[in-house]
C-alpha cells in the first residue's frame, strides 16, 4: 500500500516496507497492537494525503478545510483501518470519567433562588426575556449544552442555538448556557448579551485544534465515532458534572452528538438531543460526493461507529429534536422518547422582501469556504456548472471567508466574472444586488440557513436536491432544483432572463418562510417538546 506515492512510515519511525497482511502487528502511538482483520479493498491503491486532516468530518466551519495534522497522524487512520481493518478496541461509547460524582461548585450555573448572571451581579434587562411576566420566576429551567458559543452568529449552528434560547426566554422559560469555546472567545459585548439572555453562562476553552485532531485520529483508529473526541474535554465534563449536581435543571438541551458524551447517565431522562442532521446521512453523502479523496475515506470508515453512537444516543435520551420531517421519520423508530419536528428558522421581521428585482445578470452563493460542503459546492459551481452557462455576462459572487488560493486561481481562468468579497459585516447588499441564490451542495444533511434567509428576503433559490432537502418546498413553485451540471446551468440562464419566474419564486418562497419557518412558529414546537420531556421525568 502507498500513501501519496510513498511507503508510509509508522509512528515509531519504522518503514512499512512490503505488503501488510492479516495478523501483522502495527504500532500506532501506543493506541493498540494486535492481529487485525484485512477488510475488502477500498478505492485506488494510492491515496493522496497532502490536503488531508482529521477535522474534516466535523461540521463546524472553523474546523474544516485547514491542514492541521502531519502525515504520521493521518496514517493512524489510513494504515490502521484501510490496510488492516478496524482495531478491536473495547472502548465504551461514553468517555471515561463521567460516571463518578464530583463535589458541587460554590456557585451553580442554574441557581434556583438567584436570577442574576453567573458573576453574581445584577442582570441587565433584555428585550428577549419575559421580565415583565410575574410567572417567569417559576418557569422551567433549561440548560443548553453547545459545542460553540451562540455569539457571534458566524455559523448556522450558532444561529439555531441563539434563536432557540431566545424563543424560550420570550415564553418565560429560564435558560442557562454551558458552551465550549473551540477557538476565540466571544467579545465582551457578545458575552454580555448572552448573560442578559441567560440566567447563567459558563464558557469552557478547549485544547488546540491540532491536539483535538490527534485525539480524533486515535478515536477513529479504535473504531469510535469522531464526535466522542473532537469536542470532548475531561476538565469541561467534570465542571459540568459539578454544576449539574449543585443545581440540576428541569431539562437539558444537548446540541448534536458532540455534546451528548458530556451528559451523565443519570441525566439522560431529562435530556433532549437537538439533532441538526442525521449524522449517518451526512457522512454517506460526503463519502459518495468526494470519493476517493481522504475526506471520503475517513467518512466511509466512520459510518458504522457514528451510526452506533447516534442510535445509542437517540434511544437513551428523553426526546429528540429533528430539523425536517424526513429526519424526524428517520429517528422515530430509534428513539426512546418523543421525536419532535423543530426546523431551522428565520427572522421574518428582520429579513424583509427586497424592493425590486435586480436587472444585472448576477447570482449569489454564501457560506464559509472552510466548511467542506460549501467549498465543494463552490468548486462544483466554478468547474462543472459555469462552463455550461450560455450567458457570458453572468457574474457570480461567493460570500464567505477562507477561499483557498487554488479556487481563486480557477475562478480567474473562468470566462465569467467571479468575486470573493470574503467575510463581510452584512450580507444585505449582496442579497439586494443579486437576482437569485444558487445552492449547488452535493453532500450534507439538515437544512441550510442560506436557503431560509433567501426565502425570507424574497430571493429566488436554485438548488440541488441535497441543498434544499428537508424543506417543505414545491419544486417549480417555491424553488428550482437541478442535480446535473448541464441542467443547473440551463436553469441559471433561465433565471437570468425570466423576470416573471424570479418574481414568482421570490413571492412564493417568502410565503413559505412566514408560514412554516419563522422563529416564533418554530419556538412553539420547541416549547411543546421540552414541556413533554419535563413532564416525563417529574
Amino acid at each position: 500500500m502507498r500513501i501519496g506515492g510513498r511507503s508510509p512510515r509508522l509512528l515509531d519511525g519504522s518503514s512499512s516496507a512490503g505488503a501488510l497482511t492479516v495478523g501483522d502487528k502495527v504500532p500506532v502511538a501506543g493506541a493498540f497492537e494486535g492481529p487485525l482483520e484485512l477488510p475488502p479493498p477500498v478505492g485506488p491503491p494510492a491515496v493522496e494525503v497532502e490536503d488531508a486532516e482529521l477535522g474534516v468530518l466535523a461540521e463546524e466551519p472553523e474546523d474544516v478545510g485547514r491542514s492541521g495534522l502531519g502525515e504520521q497522524q493521518l496514517q493512524v487512520i489510513v494504515v490502521a483501518q484501510i490496510a488492516l481493518g478496524r482495531a478491536r478496541a473495547k472502548d465504551p461509547l461514553e468517555p471515561p470519567g463521567l460516571r463518578h460524582q464530583p463535589e458541587a461548585l460554590d456557585r451553580p450555573l442554574c441557581p434556583r433562588p438567584h436570577r442574576g448572571n453567573c458573576s453574581g451581579g445584577p442582570r441587565r434587562p433584555s428585550a428577549d426575556r419575559a421580565d415583565s411576566n410575574p410567572a417567569m420566576a417559576s418557569g422551567p429551567q433549561v440548560l443548553f449544552l453547545t459545542h460553540e458559543p451562540p455569539l457571534p452568529m458566524i455559523s448556522g449552528t450558532r444561529v439555531r442555538s441563539l434563536n432557540l434560547i431566545r424563543e424560550l426566554a420570550r415564553r418565560g422559560w429560564r435558560p442557562s448556557l454551558f458552551s465550549l469555546v473551540p477557538g476565540t472567545s466571544p467579545s465582551p459585548g457578545d458575552r454580555l448579551e448572552l448573560e442578559e439572555l441567560c440566567e447563567g453562562v459558563a464558557l469552557e476553552s478547549l485544547p488546540s485544534t491540532r491536539a483535538r485532531r490527534l485525539s480524533v485520529g486515535l478515536a477513529i483508529a479504535r473504531g469510535r465515532a469522531f464526535h466522542q473526541a473532537y469536542f470532548f474535554s475531561a476538565a469541561a465534563a467534570e465542571r459540568l458534572h459539578r454544576l449539574l449536581e449543585s443545581a440540576p435543571p428541569d431539562v437539558i438541551v444537548a446540541e448534536q452528538l458532540y455534546m451528548y458524551p458530556y451528559v451523565p447517565e443519570a441525566f439522560h431522562d431529562r435530556t433532549v438531543l437537538d439533532c441538526h442532521n442525521v449524522e449517518l446521512r451526512r457522512l454517506e453523502t460526503m463519502a459518495a460526493a468526494l470519493w476517493p479523496r481522504p475526506r471520503a475515506i475517513a467518512a466511509r470508515l466512520q459510518r458504522r461507529p457514528v451510526d452506533r453512537l447516534e442510535r445509542s444516543a437517540v434511544a437513551k435520551v428523553a426526546g429528540v429534536l429533528a430539523v425536517s420531517e424526513p429526519e424526524r421519520r428517520h429517528f422515530e423508530p430509534l428513539a426512546g422518547g418523543e421525536v419532535t419536528l423543530v426546523p431551522n428558522g428565520v427572522d421574518c421581521e428582520r429579513w424583509r422582501p427586497r424592493a425590486e428585482l435586480p436587472a444585472e445578470p448576477s447570482l449569489l452563493f454564501t457560506g464559509s469556504l472552510n466548511y467542506s460542503a460549501n467549498l465543494d459546492a463552490a468548486r462544483y459551481l466554478i468547474e462543472e456548472i459555469l462552463p455550461h452557462v450560455r450567458r457570458r455576462d453572468a457574474a457570480v459572487t461567493i460570500v464567505g471567508g477562507d477561499a483557498p488560493r487554488d479556487l481563486c486561481r480557477e475562478a480567474e481562468r473562468s470566462r465569467h466574472r467571479i468575486a470573493f468579497p470574503g467575510v463581510v459585516t452584512s450580507t444585505e447588499p449582496f442579497f439586494a444586488g443579486s437576482r437569485f441564490m444558487v445552492v449547488p451542495l452535493r453532500f450534507g444533511a439538515g437544512t441550510p440557513f442560506k436557503v431560509l434567509e433567501s426565502l425570507a428576503r424574497g430571493v429566488p433559490v436554485l438548488s440541488t436536491g441535497i441543498g434544499c432537502q428537508g424543506f417543505e418546498l414545491t419544486p417549480g413553485r417555491d424553488v428550482l432544483i437541478a442535480d446535473r451540471p448541464e441542467e443547473f446551468a440551463a436553469e441559471i440562464d433561465r433565471l437570468l432572463e425570466d423576470d416573471e419566474l424570479c418574481e414568482g419564486l421570490g413571492r412564493n418562497g417568502r410565503e413559505v418562510a412566514e408560514r412554516l419557518y419563522d422563529w416564533r412558529r418554530v419556538g412553539d414546537g420547541l416549547e411543546r417538546a421540552l414541556s413533554a420531556a419535563v413532564s416525563r421525568w417529574t
